[in-house]
């Protein structure tokens, strides 16, 4: 299968780690060297193993992951039983890991990896796959930014951010390479590596990694304007690559990361993919405190049946239209998060300093989340991984999305609920109103609304520290009667309510504390 960039999430209930190729949009050992296998013997004659992944139409012949049983060795200690096994058993290391996970990557003949497979110190054995780029088009400009601040279409041609914007805070692109000396980047990146390479010039030659880069912390095409950016370069100049170098990459950023910290994976399956040394890898990283946001893929599919997209503790996009539709490619399913502006998107490319692009997908869907993020870090720079979460998912808006399948979430990226309260949720709003309340008072706004069937959005932003509450009510036809209400702790609310057509009107009241409010609903 091939990781494509942007592109899927597996299964939660898939266990087995098989071999897939992916495509941008979209990867345990003796204590001591003293305790691993002897140089000595004959390879010959030892037993063979099984391999996992064999049967994947893009592996990669003669390349394999091996993961040692012990998972609790240091870092050193796993580079050195890496090579007592290529010593023992023949091959080459290409990568030794022991952050995310104690295993190596190396090059062998199936025959030695079959009989490296059968020593008691190792795991499991995993043949390498290829990954790539997910699809892109060319087309019209970007709108992306003007609408994650904002509610509700239509879009008010302004893109709204704290003054921090992501301060402080680093971007760790995981990719073809960034264009580091493109102006949309110019005093804010550090270090990095490329592991298509080896060595410590993570430069794109294909583009996508800069055009994601660019929407997650450019300076004109950025969600987090001033976060540092850093360039992992797992993918080739064709945008291809192997889940081997992109667990490399995860070791790597577990190791050198600057916190507070995001990834952005723009990379994935095009084939189903399910891969347990992946999802291990990117589970160890997020609970070291590192977030991790990932396309779901453009190959119309349930995330669920992915790696490492099907990780619950990743952030996991889908694509959206400028229309609020999701996009006829993109990924959907239970393991999906939500949705984020990913169709004709304006952002940095790789030729020269000031180049650009306008594409499409999963790719470049996953960015805005990983900006998000940033700025989300850049005011609670000590937040957990799961706080992060929480907060990115429980602040989108719900409902909007029109074409997702039953059972994904139906939410879209907002960053509203960063500025601080300096501006209402509600505006954009088709019908809005303002007054106050005292503390335990209720008001009935003075509209009526008629409206066809579908889907009604209320929203209610309140004064600071007050416990305001909103309730959306029908005309029976003799009396008025409740039908859905946000009444939670906070000033502000926000729901959505599936109606049949008729009249309807709102009544905001005060639980506790008062204050100014504004109030809004579409229909």
């Amino acid at each position: 299968m091939k990781h494509t960039m942007w592109r899927r999430r597996a299964s939660r209930a898939a266990t087995a780690a098989v071999a897939a190729s992916m495509a941008l949009a979209f990867q345990a050992a003796p204590a001591t060297a003293s305790a691993a296998p002897a140089a000595s013997g004959s390879p010959s004659a030892s037993p063979a193993g099984s391999i996992l992944g064999t049967d994947n139409p893009d592996a990669i012949p003669g390349e394999y992951v091996v993961v040692f049983t012990n998972q609790a060795q240091s870092a050193a200690a796993t580079r050195q039983s890496a090579q007592a096994m290529t010593d023992k058993y023949g091959g080459r290391v290409k990568h030794s890991y022991g952050a995310v996970v104690d295993g190596f990557a190396a090059t062998m003949s199936e025959a030695q990896a079959r009989r490296l497979a059968a020593d008691p110190a190792v795991a499991r054995v995993e043949q390498a796959y290829r990954v790539e780029i997910a699809g892109e088009q060319v087309n019209p400009a970007s709108w992306g930014l003007d609408r994650i601040d904002q509610q509700a279409l239509p879009l008010n041609s302004r893109y709204r951010y704290p003054d921090q914007a992501g301060q402080g805070v680093h971007v760790y692109i995981m990719d073809t390479g960034v264009n580091l000396s493109h102006t949309e980047f110019t005093g804010r990146t550090s270090n990095g590596y490329d592991f298509v390479d080896n060595d410590t010039n993570p430069t794109d030659c294909n583009g996508h990694g800069s055009h994601v880069a660019g929407t997650a912390a450019g300076t004109s095409y950025g969600v987090a304007k001033k976060a540092t950016v850093h360039a992992v370069r797992v993918l080739s100049c064709s945008g291809s690559g192997s889940n081997a170098d992109i667990i490399a990459g995860v070791n790597w950023i577990k190791t050198n990361a600057v916190k507070p910290a995001v990834v952005n994976y723009s990379i994935g399956c095009s084939t189903r993919c399910t891969d347990t040394t992946m999802d291990s890898a990117v589970r160890s990283l997020v609970t070291s405190g590192v977030m991790w946001v990932q396309a779901g893929g453009n190959g119309n599919d349930d995330t669920c049946y992915y790696s490492p997209q099907r990780v619950s503790e990743a952030l996991t996009v889908g694509n959206s239209t400028s229309a609020d539709a999701k996009a006829s490619s993109s990924a959907w399913g239970s393991c999906q998060d939500l949705f984020a502006p990913g169709t004709n998107i304006t952002s940095a490319w790789y030729d020269t300093s000031t180049s650009t692009r306008t594409i499409t997908g999963t790719s470049m869907a996953s960015p805005h989340v990983a900006g998000a993020v940033a700025l989300y870090l850049g005011a609670n720079p000590t937040a957990s991984s799961s706080a992060v979460h929480s907060a990115i998912v429980s602040n989108s808006v719900s409902g909007v999305i029109s074409g997702v399948p039953s059972g994904t979430p139906n939410r879209l990226l907002n960053t509203e609920f960063l500025l601080g309260g300096s501006t209402s949720q509600c505006s954009g709003m088709r019908g809005t109103w303002t007054g106050s309340l005292s503390n335990g008072a209720s008001q009935t706004l003075p509209y009526v609304y008629d409206a066809t069937a579908g889907t009604i959005q209320v929203c209610l932003d309140g004064p600071t520290g007050a416990d305001f509450d909103v309730y959306l009510q029908k005309w029976n036809g003799s009396a008025w009667s409740t039908v859905a209400r946000g009444i939670s702790s906070s000033a502000d609310e926000s729901f959505t309510y599936s109606n049949a057509s008729g009249y309807y009107r709102l009544i905001v009241e005060s639980y506790s504390g008062s204050g100014s409010y504004t109030a809004g609903m579409n229909y």
